[in-house]
């Protein structure tokens, strides 16, 4: 009560000191309808399900041990009983860290989440800032929250916002035929990545980036991997011409190879976007990830689209 009598009184010492124009947004509105943040959702949800996966397989093994004591214990010896218990006890207690160390407090679930919400945050608080300057508004509220008991209509600017947010969805279609285009195994530089196979890694999340595009016809990895050696190249060490020539023969029109190496913890990815015809190189684009299959699977999705973005606006 007497914190929001409080952010009254600030509130009005503003509007008595000068004639101030007050705004106001749903943020749980834009935040639910802000359509970029689909996808930080779907990356998030990667993770996520990575996290259960392995809790849940935690779990499983606890079950089975203690199922397996409680019916075997009539033939144990009582040594072996104490080190059963032991080891399911154990268990027990790795299956609490791992819960905690995700879900719990300032867990790696919230700090995922921070990092990947972090820059659709400054993208809201940026839309923000510039309709709050081009109504002339001098103080922007968000009325989803409890502080807010009453807004009017006519100061509401969640449209404007939203609007301004996803102006790039709203575009012209110009054709409905789809590009093709197919990923390449990524050159794999040091021995690590070439035992963990991340060239293949990156590939299949190349192709995932793309599969469900409306603008792009994604060429099955097998095709192209099959493609390779029927002409004599080297799957793992495929060089820009090489593939050039494989994707005339499979039939794409615009192709992605590309370089990965083990740097500490990291995995550091380059990828190149060509056109099939002229084999003239499109673009490139940089990007670096941990090295899990969670953390490359996104990567791979994410650098996908800005490096075929160019072919989008065309």
């Amino acid at each position: 009560m007497f914190k929001y009598v409080s952010f009254l009184l600030v509130i009005f010492s503003f509007l008595s000191a000068k004639e101030y124009r007050v705004g106001y947004v749903d943020m749980n509105r834009v935040i639910s309808q802000y359509k970029d943040l689909a996808d930080a959702r779907a990356n998030l949800q990667t993770f996520i399900s990575g996290w259960r996966s392995t809790a849940d397989s935690i779990k499983r093994k606890i079950d089975s041990l203690d199922t397996s004591l409680n019916t075997q214990i009539p033939m144990l010896s009582d040594e072996e009983i104490l080190n059963r218990r032991k080891q399911i006890k154990e268990l027990r207690a790795e299956y609490s860290a791992f819960v905690s160390s995700i879900w719990g407090d300032n867990g790696k679930l919230q700090k995922k989440t921070e990092e990947i919400y972090a820059p659709y945050m400054e993208k809201i608080h940026n839309a923000v800032s510039k309709i709050a300057k081009e109504q002339g508004v001098n103080l922007m509220l968000d009325n989803s929250s409890k502080l807010v008991v009453y807004t009017d209509k006519e100061n509401d600017y969640t449209d404007m916002i939203l609007e301004e947010l996803n102006k790039e969805y709203v575009k012209p279609v110009v054709s409905t035929v789809k590009k093709k285009i197919g990923v390449f195994p990524f050159k794999e530089t040091d021995n690590m990545t070439i035992k963990e196979q991340i060239g293949s890694k990156l590939q299949n999340a190349f192709t995932n980036g793309l599969k469900n595009s409306p603008n792009f016809e994604t060429s099955p990895s097998d095709a192209i991997n099959k493609q390779i050696p029927q002409l004599g190249f080297s799957p793992t060490n495929i060089s820009a011409i090489q593939a050039k020539q494989v994707a005339m023969t499979v039939g794409i029109e615009y192709y992605i190879t590309g370089t990965c190496k083990k740097q500490g913890t990291k995995i550091i990815i380059q990828a190149f976007l060509y056109e099939s015809a002229s084999g003239k190189k499109l673009g490139d684009v940089q990007g670096q990830c941990e090295d899990t299959d969670n953390d490359i699977q996104v990567a791979g999705v994410n650098l996908a689209r800005q490096l075929t973005s160019v072919l989008v606006k065309q």
